[in-house]
């Protein structure tokens, strides 16, 4: 998790480099608790209709830079911290398969009755 955060006064929060938002404590400092963590794209109408029109500004900013250095689109970026895992689309890491070289794989959650099953295939690693 990255300390490098731009803070959001008009809400209270700041966001780091992952696009992840954490609420700010009495004393102005980041809370990085992972529990009061969220991904910007799954913040409300009304987080963002708090938003001052500055912070907007620079929160816009802060994502177009990450996005120009990482050739990511912005709606696409989500860094499972719990996890320790970079979720983007199966397209997207398709690829990714032959230009890097950590192992890359499809992994999907189905929840059933009893327990969540998991499935995890890899594309870019020999069996």
């Amino acid at each position: 998790m990255s300390l490098n955060v731009l803070v959001l006064e008009s809400v209270g929060s700041c966001i780091d480099t992952d696009n992840v938002t954490h609420p700010l404590n009495v004393d102005g400092t980041p809370d990085m608790d992972d529990g009061m963590a969220v991904h910007v794209g799954y913040c409300n109408d009304e987080w963002f209709g708090a938003l001052s029109s500055e912070d907007l500004s620079e929160m816009s900013d802060w994502i177009q830079e990450i996005h120009e250095e990482t050739g990511l689109p912005r709606r696409f970026m989500f860094f499972d911290e719990g996890n320790q895992r970079i979720e983007i689309p199966l397209s997207m890491a398709e690829e990714l398969v032959d230009v890097i070289e950590a192992p890359i794989a499809l992994v999907e959650v189905h929840p059933t009755h009893e327990r969540l099953e998991m499935t995890v295939v890899y594309l870019n690693v020999d069996e």
